[in-house]
C-alpha cells in the first residue's frame, strides 16, 4: 500500500467522508425522483394533465411568434452604443 506518513489519518478520513457525502447525495436523488414520480401520478389519477399533452389551440402566427421569443437572444447593436 502508498506509504501516506504522517498524513494518512487525515487522508483516509478525507476519503471517507467524501464517499459518505456522494453516498447521502445519489440517495436523495434516487429518493426525490421517486417521491416526484408518484406525485405526478397521484395528480394524473385526479385528472391533471401536463401542458405538453393539452392540443395547442392557438393559431399558426401565434405559435411562431412564441417559437421565435423562446429561441431568440438578446441582440445588441454596438453602433447604437457608440457616439461619433
Amino acid at each position: 500500500m502508498i506509504d501516506l506518513g504522517k498524513h494518512a489519518v487525515f487522508i483516509w478520513a478525507s476519503y471517507g467522508i467524501v464517499a459518505v457525502v456522494l453516498t447521502i447525495l445519489i440517495g436523495w436523488l434516487i429518493d426525490d425522483g421517486l417521491r416526484l414520480k408518484r406525485r405526478l401520478g397521484e395528480l394524473e389519477a385526479q385528472g391533471v394533465t401536463r401542458r405538453s399533452q393539452t392540443p395547442d389551440t392557438r393559431g399558426a402566427s401565434q405559435r411562431q411568434a412564441t417559437s421565435i421569443l423562446r429561441t431568440s437572444s438578446v441582440k445588441i447593436d454596438v453602433r447604437s452604443l457608440t457616439s461619433f
